[in-house]
């Protein structure tokens, strides 16, 4: 009997992911629709945003609203054989139906597993990697329950009135704590916690775009995307993860 055929070489470059992170799309210039358009015309493989993808999100008619272009560009890579997945960051703590039907797109949290031939990469946010307590109450109050439900009997303008006030004091709290360092921030047993069964971790929230090792998981931080400028990461079928960067409208790829 003849052995049976190795892959072709070229099946264990392919991209199999795609992965973004810390969009925050607001009313500022963003690279995040030109990268999308840009997507489209490649060939289909999986988009994982990794949290934070809009500056915050209330899941009801005007959050869809607002991010139209968003949504649309999403549909546009479905309609093109993409397969688009987000795992919830913090600015997605209410996310849910609405936000997940608007651009066609799989919600998952806390993680989710791109399958390679080395072995399942992890894709989480980050927030849940970082010594932070008080954060972390507050985060489980804000995805349960009795705090969805509030959220939905409250006018409209009042939630985003609501939201826009926790996003400017968390962004007051970040700046102070990106002073100190925010890789100090990271807990070694929760990123072990998060990486467990996992070739390697890929997260994002502190804004760092960094290939280190903490706690001995191979850690890749995928970075923020300020100004126009696009940054994110493409995980191979044979396992590795590189980098891609560009400006405005560019064409993805870079290694």
């Amino acid at each position: 009997m003849a052995p049976p055929m190795a892959a072709p070489p070229s099946a264990f470059v392919t991209t199999v992911a795609v992965v973004c992170g810390d969009v925050h799309l607001g009313p500022w210039p963003s690279g995040f629709p030109a990268f999308l358009d840009d997507l489209a015309e490649r060939p289909p493989a999986c988009l994982v945003l990794l949290g934070d993808v809009v500056e915050y999100w209330i899941d009801d008619a005007a959050g869809v609203a607002a991010h139209q272009g968003l949504f649309t560009r999403l549909r546009r890579l479905r309609e093109r054989g993409w397969r688009v997945v987000c795992v919830a960051g913090n600015r997605e703590l209410a996310a849910g139906r609405r936000f997940a039907a608007a651009g066609w797109l799989e919600l998952h949290w806390p993680a989710f597993d791109i399958a390679t031939a080395a072995g399942p990469v992890r894709v989480v946010h980050g927030d849940r990697l970082c010594r932070d307590p008080g954060y972390h109450l507050f985060a489980a109050c804000a995805r349960g329950f009795w705090a969805r439900a509030l959220l939905t009997l409250l006018p409209s303008p009042a939630a985003h009135g609501i939201a826009r006030l926790a996003r400017w004091r968390s962004r007051r709290k970040g700046a102070a704590r990106a002073k100190g360092g925010s890789l100090m921030r990271l807990d070694p047993a929760r990123v072990r916690a998060a990486a467990r069964g996992a070739a390697r971790l890929l997260a994002g929230h502190i804004h760092r775009r960094l290939h280190t090792t903490v706690g001995g998981v191979d850690l890749w931080l995928a970075g923020d995307w300020p100004g126009t400028e696009a940054r994110w990461l493409e995980v191979r079928m044979d396992g590795r993860v590189v980098r891609g960067s560009g400006f405005g409208s560019h064409r993805p790829g870079s290694s």
